[in-house]
């Protein structure tokens, strides 16, 4: 039975902690897919991996050729390009890409439980909570560390493909998201500033009254 006070605020802090447990869940299933074999864990988990460039590539499938011999798809696609260690040309990137992987997802997940914590002050009829100002701060640090560990996610990822050589002259290149991450982030921080002030002016009027 719904409350005759649901609103919108309720279902979004309900459907919040649904991400988040589920999120905690697939990370737990990646992590005993990964030590049972890496390569396998990354069907689970597409799209954590960051966007990158693939360039100069050579298609050789002569029904992808128009009749002036031009061929009827880009030679540059983008995609969440992943690697694993399943073999020796990249035993040594396996510990180090997870890591990486659990830190960016770690900081999403984050983002999320103190959104979550927001909401729950807003639902008990708090939304001047003074710990609400310190969790905008947190939620902008996260956003800007996830966009960080993206960033250094495609690096790693890209120079290690483009060592192995898979192709003549095909080149891996990340795509950076940062700027608009980056931005959300510093959004977020100018609020908790903001809504501290809000809360000590909230409080003065309490305290006059």
């Amino acid at each position: 039975m719904l409350k005759n006070d649901w609103t919108l605020t309720h279902f979004l802090f309900y459907i919040t902690w649904f991400g988040i447990l589920s999120s905690i869940l697939v990370v737990l299933t990646t992590l005993f897919i990964y030590y049972q074999s890496a390569e396998n864990a990354l069907l689970i988990f597409p799209h954590i991996d960051p966007l990158v460039e693939i360039q100069n590539l050579e298609i050789e499938d002569d029904e992808l050729l128009s009749n002036n011999g031009d061929y009827l798809m880009p030679l540059r696609i983008y995609s969440n390009v992943g690697i694993a260690s399943f073999g020796d040309d990249f035993s040594g990137y396996n510990l180090p890409l997870l890591a990486l992987r659990l830190a960016k997802f770690g900081c999403l997940l984050l983002l999320f439980l103190y959104f979550s914590r927001i909401l729950k002050s807003v639902i008990d009829k708090n939304p001047f909570n003074p710990r609400n100002h310190v969790r905008l701060y947190l939620m902008g640090i996260f956003l800007i560390g996830f966009s960080v560990f993206d960033s250094v996610l495609g690096i790693s990822i890209s120079s290690s493909l483009n060592n192995i050589g898979f192709q003549s002259e095909i080149m891996f290149k990340p795509v950076f998201n940062v700027d608009q991450f980056v931005y959300l982030g510093l959004i977020l921080v100018v609020l908790g500033f903001v809504f501290k002030e809000a809360t000590l002016i909230h409080e003065e009027q309490k305290l006059t009254v």
